[in-house]
């Protein structure tokens, strides 16, 4: 779960500094960005993979003939 909201943040932060249009929305939002990656270490590790079934082709199968 922690690399998965670590990822989402880091792609957040990217989009925003982008859009910035000046250095100093870009200090304030670093700021922001990094007590948001503090508070990610109380996120427990866990596994983020899917349970279910997955999703697409299911293989062709021989016929005989």
């Amino acid at each position: 779960m922690r690399e998965l909201v670590k990822g989402k943040i880091d792609q957040m932060q990217m989009d925003i500094i982008r859009q910035a249009a000046n250095v100093e929305e870009v200090q304030s939002v670093l700021g922001i960005f990094a007590q948001m990656r503090e508070l990610i270490n109380q996120l427990p590790e866990g596994n983020t993979k899917a349970k279910g079934a997955k999703r697409g082709r299911k293989p062709k199968t021989q016929q005989e003939g």
